[in-house]
């Protein structure tokens, strides 16, 4: 990896985190990770994508370097939001290199903990 794609892989990781941590559209998110035990505060987005019938997909590192897919549907006025998938990332290298490029740098980012 160059050292100008690392560079806006952090980019992308420290503004995705920065929306998870203070944006309004991701106060549901947050909401289901203190539901999981965890602060929002202290985990990183890596990669976060909606699609226009009220998908939700990502994937988050934990504060031990976890990495976490998931995949929920958004609330609405007549429906609830609702969490379809949490999924430990067994093989994140595969992942980076399939859906979310930036997760590789997000893991490196907790493990040395120069966090956004």
């Amino acid at each position: 990896m160059t050292k100008q794609r690392r560079r806006i892989l952090e980019q992308e990781v420290a503004e995705l985190t920065a929306l998870l941590h203070e944006g309004p559209t991701l106060g549901e998110l947050r909401a289901v990770l203190r539901r999981k035990k965890l602060d929002p505060r202290r985990c990183l987005l890596a990669g976060f994508v909606e699609s226009e019938d009220g998908h939700e997909f990502g994937v988050l590192v934990q504060p031990d370097g976890t990495a976490v897919e998931y995949h929920r549907r958004v609330g609405s006025g007549t429906s609830p939001p609702r969490l379809l998938r949490w999924r430990v990332v067994d093989d994140p290298a595969a992942l980076a290199a399939s859906d979310y490029p930036a997760l590789l740098v997000a893991l490196e980012m907790v493990s040395s903990e120069a966090r956004p």
